[in-house]
């Protein structure tokens, strides 16, 4: 709160108060010679009488001709006061003690507004502005290591550099989402066992585990979790067979089987013609191939050329069916042979 002061202050009493009077009437008029006194603020006044008896009293408010006094400042004592004794501004101890010496310590209260920056070396900042609030942190100072800084709080820099920091908590010290660009993965959370896949500056992308036995696939763009192919089951076989006799075959993981068997035909004494070969499954003919049959004149034996017949059945995948295999025709058919493969 400051001291007010206006030039050659003085008015007379308009009319007596007594030792407890808080409110003092000047003449007419003369108020105006008196500050105005805005909240807060206030003037030392010096009440005297005729017989120079002195009393200070504090001004803190005053309308028009009317001011409103704390009395007995400064050590003097309240008394009465006649119309026409004066009260007047003076300099007073008090208003001098407010004043900053030029030596000496003072605690000083307020705001008080320099036109000149006060240099560091003086004791100020060097500076005209600043930006945010709190205490002063020189750019330049000493290595702070004992003790550890904790107020004033420096906030969050825009920008800084560390250099061999220890101690940085990232639980608390760090806030807001790494970026790929700044080294980190864009993402504030990441879904336990998933792979990380690469997304260009974007943040990271997952691929969860999916079915228990999946592996990652390549669609020759990206990764997926997909179960594994199935591993085709393939049935083999082969053996020996008579006309009129059946076989085991097996279809594959898809079904099906190639069957193929070679027949061996004979001729007999005084034959001549051509027979067939039969593949039967289910009770109906899949296969058949005719053969010539003949004899010489001298009695010897003539075997033909061994037919071979040959089908791929569909049936039910990994399954066993029975294949017949006949001849019909002159001459006759010895021990043939099978073979098959089911896919």
């Amino acid at each position: 709160m400051p001291a007010l002061f206006s030039n050659n202050a003085s008015a007379t009493l308009a009319s007596s108060i007594t030792t407890s009077t808080t409110t003092v009437t000047v003449s007419t008029g003369q108020g105006a010679l008196f500050p105005a006194v805005p909240a807060g603020s206030f003037f030392y006044a010096t009440l005297t009488d005729s017989s120079n008896n002195l009393e200070i009293v504090k001004v803190t408010s005053r309308t028009s001709d009317v001011l409103t006094v704390v009395r007995a400042q400064e050590g003097t004592t309240a008394r009465a006061y006649a119309a026409a004794d004066r009260i007047e501004i003076r300099v007073t101890a008090a208003v001098l003690n407010n004043f900053v010496q030029l030596d000496g310590d003072q605690t000083i209260a307020g705001v008080k507004t320099f036109t000149t920056p006060l240099a560091v070396a003086s004791g100020g900042t060097g500076g005209s502005t600043a930006t945010g609030t709190g205490s002063v942190v020189r750019a330049t100072s000493p290595t702070l290591t004992t003790p550890v800084l904790v107020t004033p709080d420096l906030g969050t820099p825009s920008a800084a550099v560390l250099t061999s920091a220890t101690g940085l908590p990232l639980t608390t010290g760090v806030t807001g989402t790494l970026p790929v660009a700044n080294g980190g993965t864009g993402a504030t959370t990441l879904a336990a066992n998933n792979v990380l896949l690469g997304n260009g500056t974007s943040a990271v992308q997952t691929v969860a585990p999916g079915t228990s036995g999946n592996v990652l696939t390549s669609n020759g763009t990206t990764w997926a979790s997909a179960a594994l192919p199935a591993v085709p089951v393939i049935a083999t076989g082969a053996g020996t067979v008579t006309s009129g006799n059946s076989f085991t075959a097996t279809t594959g993981s898809t079904g099906k089987c190639m069957i193929t068997i070679s027949a061996a035909v004979y001729s007999t004494y005084g034959s001549f013609g051509y027979g067939t070969v039969y593949m039967i499954i289910g009770g109906v003919t899949r296969a058949s191939q005719t053969t010539l049959t003949m004899e010489y004149d001298n009695g010897s034996r003539l075997t033909s050329s061994t037919p071979t017949i040959s089908f791929l059945y569909t049936g039910t995948a990994n399954s066993n069916f029975s294949v017949t295999y006949s001849y019909s025709g002159p001459g006759s058919v010895g021990t043939s042979y099978y073979t098959f493969i089911g896919t």
